[in-house]
């Protein structure tokens, strides 16, 4: 009986062994063969942008206070407000800095279209134009006087 019990104990315990390498095995498997990624996910980028997005059209500017919208507002109709540039050129300071404070490190490409003349753009990427290959995306439509206006954002990758 106890020679019986020592090989049961023995056979768990090459069992265990047998487990933990194949164990062992499989990570090392995972570990050298994964691809290099981006660090960035797409799901987290598409809450960091529809947060940054949200977030500044309700932010309030340095320009006498005015909410930002009210600014695109009237950079729409003609800028007629002045801090002290026009409310088109304040948009694209006021975008370009937090852009590049909030985004530092990653390429971005934004644009507020159906502005009265051109739109307004702002890119860190090479040639200042949209994002090629992997890229995560959001239009913003904001409505002024029943119009659309489209806030887009796209990190690359």
């Amino acid at each position: 009986m106890k020679r019986n019990k020592k090989s049961q104990t023995e056979l768990i315990g090459i069992a265990i062994i047998v487990l933990l390498a194949i164990m062992l095995f499989l990570f090392a498997i995972a570990f050298f063969s994964e691809i290099k990624k981006s660090p960035y996910k797409p799901i987290e980028d598409r809450k960091i942008i529809n947060s940054f997005l949200a977030s500044s059209v309700q932010s309030t500017t340095m320009c006498q206070q005015y909410p930002l919208k009210q600014l695109i507002e009237d950079c729409t109709l003609g800028a007629i407000l002045s801090c002290p540039e026009n409310s088109c050129d304040y948009i694209k300071s006021y975008f370009d800095a937090s852009l590049q404070h909030f985004f530092e490190g990653r390429q971005y490409y934004f644009s507020i279209t159906e502005m009265k003349d051109v739109p307004i753009e702002i890119s860190n990427t090479p040639q200042n134009k949209p994002c090629t290959g992997e890229k995560e995306a959001k239009n913003y439509p904001i409505y002024i006087r029943g119009f659309p206006i489209t806030i887009y954002l796209e990190l690359c990758r």
